[in-house]
């Protein structure tokens, strides 16, 4: 079945599991494999470098020959590198970016992101919702220790390599000029795990991989097939748009095998910098939207519109000049970039974006006509508790008659006719059965009758949810005050 702001699309049964079923099992049998070898990692790790005590030690000293022979500063051990929190005008991670920039992408990630957003959609209620958010959360704690640090460890033990400075050196072991930390966590790998549990860890990479993959594949799928291609076929039947979706799903395959030369040839950009960059560029405008969506019911449509195309552009002009220009490897001669891509650090420009996309916002929506709070029942934070139904906004040159009808009718054609054969293998390769006819509409009609209950909960399940929040959000806390 397909989800869609709480309808249910009736869809043929599959007999061949996928679309997000497929994806939670798949992430919940690797989660526990990633888990248990980065902790085993973590562990093998810190007893190679003498525990904590001996990462503070020897990080500060882990530099490359070449980087002493050569009088050089760069790339050498930052100073700040055991802190959070670092100076304003850092490269790296300036304290105002973290507080601003920093938690406009997370926001982004855990609120509006459709990967993260399409799994909470699916639980059985919102406590159960809440409940997985939390286990996240917990999840989410485990990287500074079982990633970030043995990281770390990796340029201590490995300095000639993992550390490298000199681009000819950095290109031979990484065939990258401007470094090799992204080989840090594979180098620990291959020289700490004894064989066995050397090849489980890297199956426990290629996990992570598949992960990451069947999630952004399968939620961007949703997003083509319920947005973008029902606009263009306003009265296409649920078999089609189980089809589009698999062959859009092969496209995406298609387009990532192509852009990998294209992130490997830019100059030197770590993988997860780079991530956050692109981030940084684009998601602005839309947790701009979001947040403005969701703490009032003034913002119009055109309001979020022009805030989402105000805001895109000025990421994609961000996008194109930052890669225009090469940021020069160690010892190549200064940085001849311009200030304003040089200077002006990507989580300050993402905060600048997102005051700029909510003043768009704010002005455009004054400037049009407010909605009916008919059709805004239950959508902000202050109504959610609303009991009376909200009347949908007719969609722009919306057939008038009901288009299910019509799909009803195809379908039950379709499914009543005899299907040749080539069509059966086609239907077969994207798991739909053709021998099942349409379902009843009474799913929806239930669903429409106990929407305003959704968000009920048991009261001593959400007592227990909110005090687990609470001892989440403490430790966070005290994980950022430790490593200030």
């Amino acid at each position: 079945m397909l989800y869609k702001a709480g309808v249910v699309l009736d869809t043929p049964t599959l007999f061949v599991t996928g679309g997000l079923t497929a994806v939670i099992w798949t992430d919940f049998v690797q989660t526990i494999l990633m888990v248990a070898g980065a902790i085993l990692l973590c562990v093998l790790s810190f007893i190679e470098v003498g525990g904590y005590t001996g990462l503070l030690n020897l990080y500060h000293s882990s530099i490359p020959e070449s980087l002493i022979l050569s009088n050089q500063t760069c790339n050498m051990p930052l100073d700040e590198a055991f802190h959070i929190f670092r100076d304003p005008l850092s490269p790296d991670l300036p304290w105002p970016g973290a507080l601003t920039g920093a938690i406009i992408k997370s926001f982004w990630y855990w609120c509006a992101d459709q990967v993260i957003v399409q799994r909470a959609l699916a639980a059985k209620n919102i406590t159960h919702a809440k409940a997985g958010t939390l286990l996240a959360a917990v999840l989410k704690l485990l990287p500074l220790f079982l990633l970030v640090m043995p990281g770390m460890i990796a340029r201590v033990l490995y300095p000639e390599t993992v550390g490298c400075a000199d681009p000819e050196t950095c290109l031979k072991v990484c065939n990258s000029p401007a470094g090799c930390s992204n080989i840090a966590y594979s180098a620990l790998v291959l020289n700490l795990m004894p064989a066995g549990l050397r090849g489980l860890m890297l199956a426990v990479m290629l996990a992570a991989l598949m992960s990451s993959l069947t999630s952004v594949f399968n939620s961007s799928s949703t997003i083509f097939t319920l947005d973008i291609w029902t606009l263009i076929r306003k009265n296409a039947s649920s078999r089609e748009l189980m089809i589009v979706g698999r062959v859009f799903v092969v496209v995406l395959v298609g387009l990532s095998i192509v852009w990998v030369p294209l992130l490997k040839g830019n100059h030197g950009s770590q993988i997860f910098t780079y991530t956050v960059q692109v981030g940084s560029f684009f998601q602005p405008p839309i947790i701009a939207a979001f947040t403005l969506a969701l703490f009032t019911s003034r913002v119009t449509e055109k309001g979020a519109f022009w805030c989402m195309i105000v805001g895109g552009v000025i990421g994609i002009t961000r996008f194109v000049l930052e890669y225009s220009y090469d940021k020069p490897s160690c010892g190549e001669g200064p940085d001849i970039r311009p200030s304003f891509i040089k200077d002006f650090h990507f989580l300050y420009f993402s905060a600048l974006v997102y005051v700029l996309c909510i003043i768009v916002a704010v002005v455009i929506s004054l400037l049009t006509k407010p909605i009916s709070p008919k059709h805004l029942h239950r959508l902000t934070f202050w109504n959610r508790f609303d009991k009376e139904e909200r009347v949908n906004l007719p969609a722009q040159g919306e057939n008038k008659e009901n288009p299910e009808d019509e799909q009803s009718e195809e379908d039950t054609e379709t499914t009543q006719t005899s299907v040749v054969w080539y069509k059966k293998v086609v239907l077969w390769i994207c798991g739909i059965d053709h021998r099942v006819a349409n379902r009843s509409q009474s799913a929806n009609e239930d669903a429409s009758a106990q929407r305003h209950e959704s968000l009920y909960e048991k009261p001593v399940y959400r007592r227990i949810v909110n005090l687990l929040a609470v001892v989440i959000a403490a430790t966070a806390v005290f994980v950022m005050v430790f490593f200030k």
